[in-house]
């Protein structure tokens, strides 16, 4: 349950960095609440049955009920080269903080090569400090 909290903490720090970073991540934070509690709710209800209505049911809400957003690898791609880098080393300062190696899960978590340019710029700052 931790890992949750951590990851939630991280998240909301990342939506700090920047105003459509904020937006993406608030936009998904709100359909995740919506697919999670259809998941739940209908879970108690109907057990292991209820695990599939309410998570289909519950998607198909956080679908309805989300705003236009564009996803992360578009908004990555919208910034200008300055504001990659600030976002990168801000990216490798909360991944210092928290004791995340950030060599070792870009590769899988990021397979987008401006996503992978960001990583980069992060590793470049973090070896400086």
């Amino acid at each position: 349950m931790a890992e949750v909290a951590i990851a939630y903490q991280f998240l909301v720090e990342l939506a700090n960095i920047h105003p459509d970073v904020g937006f993406t991540v608030s936009q998904l934070l709100k359909a995740s609440l919506w697919a999670c509690g259809c998941l739940i709710v209908c879970g108690l209800f109907l057990g292991p049955l209820g695990i599939l209505v309410g998570g289909i049911t519950g998607s198909c809400v956080a679908y309805a009920k989300s705003s236009s957003f564009k996803p992360l690898w578009m908004v990555l791609g919208s910034l200008n080269e300055s504001e990659r880098r600030r976002l990168g080393q801000k990216i490798a300062d909360l991944c210092k903080e928290r004791g995340i190696d950030i060599v070792s899960t870009s590769a899988s978590l990021l397979p987008v090569e401006l996503g992978r340019q960001l990583v980069r710029d992060a590793l470049k700052y973090s070896r400086k400090t």
